[in-house]
Parts: C-alpha cells; sequence; structure tokens
C-alpha cells in the first residue's frame, strides 16, 4: 500500500510512480528492433549499394573473321583500315585475319602467312603440318637470310599479341631481323601476325608451360604440365598450335618445370618434330633439359644463351646486346631473348642513332658492321647437319598386297604430315629372313596373315630421306631405307582387315589401281615405288 502523509503546505503527498521508466524501456526496445528489422528488410530485398554513383560503358565487339583478299600483283599492299574507322585514327590497325577456310596461299605482301598444303584442318582449327613435297612450316614461313658468312645473333621478343598498343609499338620499333614470339590468348592475334609477317618479322608461337610455382605463376587453362599424359599435353599442345598461322616454331611461356622434366617434354618435342616446326628454348628455366631431349626426338632446336633484359634499363640491355656480339664472334652464333615491354621502350631511350642501329632498326647489331641479326629458324639446330654419307640405311621389307580384282593395299599413315599414302613396310628384326619380317609386317599393320606368296624382288632398293627430315624421321638414326620388296595374293575379305592393332601405323586404308600409287606417294619414295609396280605388273593383275 503506497505510504502518504500531509505535507507542510497542506496538500497530501504521494510516492513517486515506478510506470514512465518501464514506458521508456519499452520505447528504445520498439526502436531498436525497427532498426533491426528495417535492416533485414534491406539485406533481403533492397539493394545495399542502391545509392552509389555508377558508369556504364558500352563496349564494343572484337572484329572476327575478316576475309584477307588475296595479295595484289606488284608493289607493296597498303594496309587495311577497319570498317567504320577513318583511315589514319587510333591505335595502327593490323591487315585482316587469314579467313577460316585456307583454300589458297595467302601472302601479306612478299611474306606467306598460310598455305593450304602446309596445314591440316582440324576441329580445333589450322594446325600445321609438312607439306606432301617434305616442305616443313618450318622452311616456308622463314626469314629470307643472306649467306655472307658473318657471325650470327638471333634475338627473340615475346609477349606480343597481348596488349593492342605495345604490340603495335614493338612492330613499329623493331626491325625485321628480330624474330617476333606471340601468345595464343587474344582473339585478334592472327590479325597481329599477319602485319608482323607484312614488316618481314619471323613469328614464333609461345606455348604455355609449366613453371615450378604453379598454380601461383599460372600461364592459362591450356597449360603443358609436368607428369599428366602425352594425351593431355598433345590435346592442349594442338589448341595452341591451331590458334594462328604463319609461324616457324614454338617457344616457351614460362615452363621452368616441364622444361626440367625429361619424360613430360619428349613427346612435345617429338610431336612439334612430325609438325616440321622447331622449338626455342628462351633461356628461362635454369635447369631446361630440352637440349638433349631435342637431340633424341629430332626438333630443330635453339636456345637462347642471354636474357637481353633481364635489368630493364636502355643501359643494360645495351651491354648484354654487346656480350652477345663477343659470343657471336667466338662462337660464330649467338641467341637472346626478351620481352616486348622493357625493349621496346629501350630502343626508345636509345634511338636511332649510329651507335646502335640494330636492334631497333638495322641489320647491324650495333657496335660493328661485323654481325648479323638473323631469324630464329636460322639459327636453330636443324637436320641439316647430318650428312647422309654419315649415317646407315635401315633394313626393311615391303609388301604389294593386291586383292583378287587386282588393287593394291594402301595406308595413310597416323602421322601423315610425314608419309602420306604407302604399302605395308618395316624393319627387319634380328633372327629373321626377309619373308618372315614380311609376314610380320602385313600382320601388325593390317591386322591379317591371309596372303599367299607371289614373287620376290632380286635386288634391294634403297631410298635417301630428304635433308629436312634427317634426324626426324626414322627415329632419327638412319639416312633412308634399304628394302626388299614382296607381291603377295589377299586371300581373305575386307573384313578380315582390321588397322586398329596394338601399335597401329595406319589410320585409314584402301584398294587402289596399280598406276595410281605413284600419286599418292610422298616424291622421294616415288623412284622406289616405281621400280616395285614395274617388278610386280604381270603378276599383280586380276585372278581369272
Amino acid at each position: 500500500m503506497a505510504a502518504s502523509g500531509v505535507g507542510s503546505d497542506g496538500m497530501i503527498a504521494t510516492a513517486p510512480s515506478r510506470r514512465g521508466p518501464r514506458l521508456l524501456a519499452l520505447a528504445y526496445f520498439v526502436f531498436f528492433a525497427l532498426l533491426i528489422a528495417a535492416g533485414a528488410a534491406i539485406e533481403t530485398w533492397g539493394d545495399p549499394r542502391g545509392g552509389d554513383p555508377v558508369v556504364r560503358l558500352t563496349i564494343a565487339e572484337p572484329q572476327r573473321n575478316v576475309t584477307l583478299a588475296p595479295p595484289q600483283s606488284g608493289g607493296p599492299q597498303a594496309p587495311p583500315t577497319v570498317p567504320g574507322q577513318p583511315a589514319g585514327q587510333g591505335e595502327p590497325v593490323p591487315p585482316p585475319i587469314v579467313p577460316p577456310a585456307i583454300t589458297h596461299p595467302v601472302r601479306v605482301g612478299a611474306m606467306l602467312v598460310a598455305d593450304p598444303a602446309l596445314i591440316e584442318s582440324t576441329d580445333s582449327g589450322p594446325l600445321p603440318k609438312i607439306a606432301d613435297d617434305g616442305t616443313p612450316p618450318m622452311r616456308a614461313y622463314a626469314a629470307p637470310v643472306s649467306d655472307v658468312g658473318h657471325p650470327r645473333i638471333a634475338i627473340v621478343i615475346s609477349g606480343l599479341g597481348i596488349s593492342a598498343k605495345a604490340t603495335a609499338k614493338a612492330l613499329e620499333t623493331l626491325p625485321p631481323q628480330v624474330t617476333l614470339a606471340f601468345a595464343p590468348y587474344a582473339s585478334d592475334v592472327q590479325r597481329w601476325v599477319a602485319d608482323a609477317r607484312r614488316r618481314g618479322h619471323e613469328v614464333l608461337l609461345e606455348v604455355p608451360m609449366e613453371p615450378f610455382d604453379f598454380p601461383d605463376s599460372d600461364p592459362g587453362q591450356y597449360t603443358l604440365r609436368a607428369g599428366v599424359g602425352e594425351d593431355a599435353n598433345t590435346q592442349r599442345l594442338v589448341w595452341a598450335l591451331t590458334r594462328f598461322t604463319g609461324y616457324t616454331g614454338v617457344t616457351n611461356l614460362l615452363g621452368g618445370r616441364l622444361l626440367s622434366d625429361a619424360d613430360s617434354l619428349e613427346p612435345v618435342l617429338t610431336y612439334l618434330a612430325r609438325r616440321g616446326l622447331l622449338f626455342f628454348d628462351n633461356g628461362a628455366a635454369t635447369h631446361s633439359v630440352a637440349p638433349e631431349v631435342a637431340s633424341r626426338s629430332g626438333v630443330a632446336f635453339a636456345q637462347a644463351s642471354a636474357t637481353i633484359d633481364s635489368i630493364q634499363t636502355a643501359m643494360e640491355i645495351d651491354r648484354e646486346l654487346s656480350e652477345l656480339e663477343n659470343q657471336a664472334r667466338a662462337h660464330g652464333s649467338a641467341s637472346g631473348a626478351g620481352f616486348i615491354y622493357p625493349v621496346h621502350r629501350a630502343c626508345g631511350a636509345m634511338g636511332t642513332g649510329p651507335r646502335r642501329p640494330g636492334l631497333c632498326s638495322g641489320t647491324g647489331i650495333g657496335h660493328s658492321d661485323g654481325e648479323e641479326i638473323v631469324s630464329a629458324a636460322r639459327m636453330s639446330r636443324p637436320a641439316s647437319f647430318l650428312k647422309h654419307e654419315d649415317m646407315p640405311y635401315r633394313p626393311c621389307v615391303g609388301i604389294m598386297l593386291v586383292n583378287r580384282e587386282g588393287l593394291v593395299f594402301v595406308g595413310r599413315r597416323i602421322d601423315q604430315t610425314i608419309e602420306g599414302w604407302q604399302m605395308p613396310q618395316g624393319g627387319i628384326d634380328d633372327g629373321e629372313t626377309p619373308l618372315q619380317a614380311a609376314r610380320r609386317e602385313l600382320k601388325e599393320e593390317t591386322g591379317t596373315d591371309k596372303a599367299d606368296f607371289l614373287a620376290e624382288m632380286d635386288e634391294w632398293l634403297t631410298y635417301d630421306l630428304p635433308q629436312h627430315l634427317l634426324g626426324v624421321a626414322l627415329h632419327g638414326r638412319y639416312r633412308g631405307q634399304r628394302q626388299k620388296w614382296f607381291a603377295m595374293r589377299f586371300t581373305g575379305d575386307d573384313s578380315d582387315i582390321n588397322i586398329q592393332t596394338a601399335e597401329p601405323e595406319f589410320g585409314s586404308w584402301k584398294w587402289l589401281a596399280l598406276e595410281a600409287l605413284p600419286r599418292l606417294i610422298v616424291p622421294f619414295k616415288r623412284d622406289t615405288y616405281a621400280k616395285v609396280i614395274a617388278a610386280f605388273r604381270d603378276i599383280a593383275g586380276p585372278l581369272a
């Protein structure tokens, strides 16, 4: 019960009430509850950044699939312009890209950019191959060089094709004797390659390879990696090789780990050899086994002996170039590698005066006129260093398998970029007679031994590999083949033939008229096939 009493002024005094503080607490509770509810509502249905300033940019689609017209005869070609862009304004514009369907040789000025004879069409794109006449891309796309006997220096600048501004600046600054390496990632890289070719540069493709600090340093999803297996790396390599045309070979983009793993690297270099491409090791991998692996695989190979822009100043780059000159004088040749940004900046710092005309504007490397800048292809260690007379013939057999209609079995080799169509043939194992080897090879390559012996040539026939295949074909050990030929009559049905053997030699096969054989055979075997046809013509006809 509340206490009460009479005050001194005669009024009744009542004890203070507790209702006020309770109302105040309730008000605070409701206020904070509403704040929490509002925050939850904004988080759920609102945009907390709705009041921030916003800038919207319209980004134009990159131009694609612009057809490169065949060059007009006579005189240099004027560089094209991009539709909708006035000539002479904006960034320098390279020629349009090579058309998707390459049906004829494409040249920019005097320089070849694409040739259907050097291309295998695949779902991924144009894959380089050795032409039927034996010409490899390494030779077809190589920059011309004088044969003056001077010490030679190759300089390879990488990193082009990523930044349009930097690529354009490098093309303006660097002389045509410098080899340029393009990364495969930009959608318009073919246009820049065409422009580089128009200016006389030889071109390499940068293939992403696994570094030691992968994935902290990650050159992209198509990186060739150590330990992933040959098939996986071949698929990634094919992706890179089909990004553009017009290059003589491949160089490494990073790659310290892959280049130190011989087991992973050898299938890669062997594949490049079969495609007629060179490999340029840019020297960044300190423990590279590429020189030894290249010798085994037979790939044309060069390695940079110096990185010219390790210290990115004009003075230090100038000093490295001087050291390259010294190496070239001492050994006859030297190779250096650099990256696009410091090199073209150094050229701007050096100028084009008489002291250093070479890297930035001329053919001499700089301090004297005694050295010559050449392309990477001219500096590679090709099979041309090998001599036919220093190598043996491989002892082999060949089989002309004739069916009842008088048609001859031919298969298209899986590595068709080297061989093309041919009759079954193969080596003679130790302890085998030639006839035993012929029956074994027939079974191994066609999946059947249903055949009767008809005849054997008395003489052994020989053929020599062309120079560019020495050290590449036939495991790199032979100058050619010394063959004993047999004629056999096929006694089975077509269903007995199965080229999907344990180690398949052919990707496809067919029966062919005897007289049609020479035109499908690679040129360096045609004389041999003509002699085989002449020897077996009378017994290889249809059965009565």
